[in-house]
């Protein structure tokens, strides 16, 4: 059963592509000697700010995926949770398990030695960003699945409270969504003014970066209850929401977060903001794209099995190809390969893992109200996230 793509939303598996690219340029070789001035400033600020990348991905995910349970709702009336986490893990758990498997038989084959219990145990459980890790890239798959869990919960107290009470479902989102962002912002900012920087405690936990994700669901409630829509917007409008969205950025690429707490505790909420302008600039879009669009939002369609393979690519099979050719010390070489080896890598193990697995998920457990199970598959397989 091939998978119909033509429901996916091109806008918004670009800014996938802008996430997974910045992503990308935050984790590459800091520039060695015989650069280029103006390209090592061009990689150093790219460098410097690339992390964001993740903040991009958390309203995405918030955004998409709440999406899915709104709809679903209009459609039912009601939300198989059940369902909704069934179908949530076939997404996310053959793709992370092959590069775990993949991972522990590569260093005990190439390094020997013994794999800390709590790295797998973090992994395997995915508490990366509280227990421990294999890959410091894990600790956002972490902030995800605790997220993904959380909106699950609270879908169903809400649902409960709401038939209970004879009322409208979620319509005290906007007010929860208030206290976890102080909550969060006052995290970010005690541990900012009292604590020196460590990535564990001001990057990573959970509890400190939710407010992004649940702001992706707000505007996707915002979005469900016809508080917004970009549909007849113009050009000009787009254009302006996508200049205002960026700009909301540009602090992370002057301002090292290691060096500045602000940028963190106060920089993330700008961050969340930007990125909800951005989804907010494309969404309606129904036009035809030119070609680059088309490939960048190809690439951002398989931005989850990149994000899982380019640390593993970078650290283990991209200096063998650099020393086959011959240029381990040519920086140049050495990115270009990092860059593009990432996402053919990514792409080509979407392909071979999590398409099989969405199309045996959408077959098994199809989304619910959909007129037939093939087209509840193809539908879904185009717009989940």
């Amino acid at each position: 059963m091939k998978a119909n793509n033509s429901k996916r939303q091109v806008w918004l598996d670009v800014l996938r592509f802008v996430a997974i690219v910045l992503v990308l340029g935050a984790h590459m070789d800091e520039c060695g000697l015989g650069v280029q001035p103006w390209l090592r400033s061009l990689a150093e600020v790219w460098r410097c700010g690339g992390w964001t990348g993740v903040d991009l991905f958390f309203v995405l995910s918030g955004f998409l995926v709440s999406g899915l349970i709104f709809s679903e709702h209009a459609r039912t009336g009601d939300v198989d949770l059940k369902r909704f986490l069934i179908r949530r893990g076939f997404k996310i758990y053959p793709a992370f398990w092959i590069v775990i498997v993949f991972t522990i038989f590569y260093r005990l084959r190439n390094y020997g030695g013994w794999i800390q219990p709590k790295m797998i145990v973090g992994e395997l459980l995915f508490l990366q960003n509280y227990v421990g890790r294999l890959w410091n890239t894990h600790w956002s798959l972490a902030v995800e699945e605790h997220f993904y869990f959380l909106l699950a919960l609270g879908v169903a107290l809400s649902l409960k409270l709401a038939r209970s009470r004879r009322r409208q479902p979620f319509q005290h989102l906007p007010a929860l969504f208030a206290l976890v962002a102080a909550f969060c912002l006052s995290v970010r900012w005690y541990d900012g003014t009292h604590y020196a920087f460590d990535v564990e405690r001001h990057l990573m936990p959970t509890h400190a970066r939710m407010d992004s994700l649940l702001f992706g669901v707000l505007i996707s409630w915002a979005l469900q209850n016809n508080l917004w829509s970009g549909a007849g917007w113009s050009a000009g409008r787009r254009l302006l929401l996508v200049l205002a969205g960026m700009a909301l950025y540009v602090p992370a690429f002057i301002f090292p977060f290691m060096d500045f707490w602000w940028v963190l505790a106060f920089g993330a909420v700008a961050f969340y903001l930007g990125g909800g302008l951005l989804i907010m600039a494309g969404h309606g879009i129904t036009a035809h794209w030119p070609a680059p669009l088309r490939l960048a939002a190809f690439v951002g369609e398989h931005s989850y099995s990149i994000y899982l393979w380019h640390i593993p690519y970078k650290m283990w099979i991209n200096p063998r190809i650099m020393r086959l050719l011959h240029v381990e010390d040519a920086w140049g070489a050495r990115t270009a390969c990092y860059m593009a080896g990432s996402i053919v890598t990514g792409c080509l193990l979407a392909k071979l893992i999590e398409r099989p697995m969405l199309i045996l998920r959408d077959r098994w457990f199809p989304a619910r109200g959909r007129m037939a199970a093939a087209g509840a598959g193809n539908e879904t397989l185009a717009v989940a996230s």
